[in-house]
């Protein structure tokens, strides 16, 4: 039947031609009436219709890949936009949370800053040192008043000493005159009675003036005895108020000294907070440290994971190709001697399921490779985060760090106004004395805990600079780890626009596929027909094999049609020409994404490299991290050993305040020890509510960072998940690539077969020419024959 239908064309001109022959010779309807002609119009019709068809149905395709495209890319931007959204939704409420933590933290500082026993303790000193001015004022009014009257009764003893001097010499001279003048009365004897009344007399004379002058100079010493007595009344006055003033001064002294005592307490209870804050700061760089550790190695491990899906996907890309590569050889072999067209069309079917497929597959494993990189960039946006509370706590230690020094810069003011009073005190009083050195031993105590504070800061300051240093090299970490991932990205984009590529120029193979199909489906429809004209015209043939007069003519008409159909058969050779250098073309595509495939392979290897020089880095960070926690344990130690001495220390000098303050009355002793047993109490309530507070805050964190934890391996749960899914979608596209590989095999085999039954009828059409040709050359040799006779 293959034969019968390759001679179609053949029998119907021969048929032609005898019934053209049986027609009048003035007939002229000589062309018009071929079939072959009639059929090769119609056909050609049919293909400028199809033609046209093809050409409207490739629009609409068009048209549809670029809706559903802008479909899919908007479904994408409208997740991404989404889940950014969360994330920011996410961020913002854990700003607002540390935000509200911070200002809770602040209102304590400004709490401790503005606290009201500072500022009573400033009153009173205020008011001590207006109170020492009055006893300074007091002071210089009695010593000018003391100054003036001591100078006024120098003053009246010199005049006195004068007196006396001049009184004594005025008597030595009267006594010289008395002396000569009784030597004058001895020598003269006649007047003796009258010289010795006279001298009576003179002596009378003189003892009542001496007599009146010691009057004067007693009443004189008694004025200035009134005088000093009032002075000393005076004097002893002022001492007495002085006395009161020292007493009232002791007394606010003793007063400063238990407020001195509260505010180091209360400097005590913030060193304690502050230590709490640095503990509190060293848990929560602990804890980024922990996280950014988990994180690097989450991302390494996905990074892992992903690379050897990439080299998985290359390898079976790579086999993909060389499969297409042979098949497309085997394709070329088959076309040049295809025979049933049918299962080749199929096959190309199939392969075309096939690559949809794996563009599906392709697809898939880019959006898994998107959302890998989402997760990526919510790990550096929780980086940051964690960055951004780092940098908060670092402010938060920079203002307590400010507190601290406006607190020493009181301090000091204390100290400078104890040592102004210390200078004054001495001139007072020895008890003042023992207490000012009594306080200067307690403040070299307190310089001494504020040294050993300062240097705790500096060690502090120094481990922050160190987390410093960590963090930058572990952001440089994340940037290498960026630029790599993007390197990933920029291939897998390579790859997915090569396999568009590919998907193109499948599509066009399965348009002219199509093509071929339909004209078959014509080619069959028409054979049919044929088959049936080719029986009826079986039975004229018999009838008309006597009229075979005229084949000479239609040898040479026939001759004519052979040459069109040469003609057409050249154009057929040279559709497959170019049919096979779009094959070839496939084939260099092939080879040029080989290349691209090796050169990826090469840049995976040095991603791996890469990889494992982060994973050592990241052993070198856990290493230290492990040495810094060794160190703090050993800080701890030291801080317990610290807090046992502080504590024997300050036994110490309660006993010491309690020996030195023995001599004072026992009252006022029993006093003072409830008053600082009261004391006491009141601190170690507040230290109990304080290592409360710390407790619930450091549970809460860490039930906080917990659930975190939970959350992320939940998260971590779900990729695995769907990248299970992904290996068993990747196992079945496997099996449907082998199905496809043994259907392209299978179509080889079909191509081989019509190749060679194409060669089988070129010998039959040759074999029928030369056969026309040997039956026309008979004809003539009848009629040469015939006209003889």
């Amino acid at each position: 039947m293959k034969r019968w239908s390759s001679e179609r064309t053949t029998l119907q001109d021969d048929v032609w031609r005898l019934q053209k022959s049986l027609k009048p010779i003035n007939n002229t309807n000589s062309l018009s009436d071929n079939p072959l002609i009639k059929y090769q119009n119609a056909e050609i019709q049919r293909l400028t219709t199809a033609n046209n068809s093809m050409r409207t149905k490739l629009k609409n395709l068009g048209n549809t890949l670029s809706e559903t495209e802008r479909t899919i890319a908007w479904n994408v931007e409208k997740k991404v936009r989404y889940e950014l959204s969360r994330i920011n939704n996410q961020v913002a409420e854990e700003r607002l949370q540390l935000a509200r933590e911070i200002g809770r933290l602040k209102k304590q500082l400004n709490d401790t800053n503005a606290n009201a026993t500072l500022q009573q303790i400033k009153s009173e000193l205020v008011e001590f040192s207006e109170g020492d001015k009055k006893l300074d004022k007091y002071l210089s009014q009695i010593t000018s008043k003391v100054i003036r009257t001591v100078n006024d009764l120098s003053k009246n003893l010199i005049k006195a000493n004068e007196t006396l001097k001049k009184s004594e010499s005025e008597k030595i001279y009267l006594q010289n005159n008395c002396i000569q003048l009784r030597c004058l009365l001895a020598e003269k004897n006649n007047s003796t009675s009258q010289m010795e009344y006279y001298d009576c007399h003179d002596e009378e004379e003189i003892q009542q003036v001496d007599f009146q002058k010691e009057i004067k100079k007693s009443e004189e010493f008694k004025a200035d005895c009134i005088y000093l007595q009032e002075i000393k009344d005076e004097v002893e006055k002022l001492q007495e108020e002085k006395e009161l003033l020292l007493k009232e001064k002791l007394i606010k002294e003793k007063a400063l000294t238990r407020n001195v005592s509260g505010v180091k307490t209360k400097l005590a209870i913030a060193l304690m907070r502050n230590e709490k804050l640095n503990e509190k700061i060293k848990s929560m760089e602990c804890n980024v440290a922990t996280k950014l550790n988990t994180v690097k190695k989450d991302l390494s491990i996905q990074t892992e994971n992903e690379m050897e899906q990439l080299q998985s996907l290359l390898d079976l890309t790579k086999e993909q190709l060389r499969v297409t590569n042979s098949s497309l050889v085997s394709l070329k072999e088959k076309w040049n001697n295809s025979s049933d067209k049918k299962q080749l069309e199929n096959k190309l079917l199939m392969m075309h399921k096939h690559n949809n497929e794996i563009a599906t597959q392709l697809i898939m494993e880019r959006t898994t490779a998107v959302e890998a990189l989402k997760e990526f960039e919510r790990s550096t946006k929780d980086i940051e985060r964690l960055e951004a509370e780092l940098e908060d706590v670092k402010l938060e230690r920079v203002t307590l760090k400010k507190d601290l020094a406006k607190i020493k810069m009181e301090n000091n003011e204390l100290r400078d106004e104890k040592m102004i009073y210390k200078k004054r005190g001495i001139t007072i009083s020895e008890e003042s004395m023992k207490a000012r050195e009594s306080l200067q031993s307690k403040v070299r105590l307190m310089r001494m805990r504020n040294n050993k504070l300062m240097g705790d800061l500096k060690i502090s300051e120094n481990k922050i600079d160190e987390y410093d240093k960590t963090i930058k090299v572990l952001e440089d970490d994340k940037l290498r780890l960026q630029n790599q991932v993007d390197v990933l990205i920029k291939g897998l984009e390579e790859i997915i626009e090569d396999l568009k590529e590919m998907h193109d120029k499948n599509s066009k193979i399965e348009n002219a596929m199509k093509k071929i199909e339909f004209d078959k489906k014509k080619w069959t429809n028409e054979q049919e027909s044929l088959n049936k004209k080719l029986l009826n015209l079986e039975h004229e043939i018999d009838v008309n094999k006597i009229e075979n007069n005229n084949i000479n003519e239609l040898l040479i008409k026939s001759n004519k049609m052979n040459e069109e159909l040469e003609s057409k058969c050249q154009k057929n050779i040279s559709e497959i020409q170019a049919l096979t250098n779009l094959l070839n073309d496939a084939e260099n595509e092939c080879k040029e994404l080989k290349i691209r495939i090796d050169s990826m392979s090469s840049e995976l290897s040095s991603l791996k490299i890469n990889n494992t020089e982060m994973k050592l880095l990241i052993d070198k960070s856990e290493i230290e991290i492990q040495q810094l926690k060794a160190e703090r344990v050993i800080v701890d130690k030291e801080k317990e050993t610290l807090e046992r001495q502080l504590e024997k220390l300050q036994g110490e000098i309660k006993a010491q305040s309690i020996v030195k303050y023995s001599n004072v009355s026992g009252d006022f002793l029993k006093d003072e020890l409830t008053k600082q047993q009261i004391e006491g109490s009141k601190e170690m309530i507040e230290r109990e509510f304080v290592t409360k507070t710390f407790n619930q805050f450091i549970n809460h964190s860490e039930k906080s960072l917990l659930q975190s934890l939970e959350d992320t391996d939940k998260e971590l749960k779900v990729v695995k998940c769907e990248l299970a899914k992904v290996r068993d979608e990747v196992i079945f596209l496997r099996n449907d690539l082998d199905n496809g590989k043994f259907g392209l095999r299978s179509l080889t085999s079909e191509n081989n077969t019509l190749k060679e039954e194409i060669a089988k009828l070129r010998i039959e059409k040759q074999q029928l020419e030369a056969a026309v040709r040997g039956h026309g050359k008979g004809f003539k040799k009848k009629k040469y024959l015939d006209l003889n006779t």
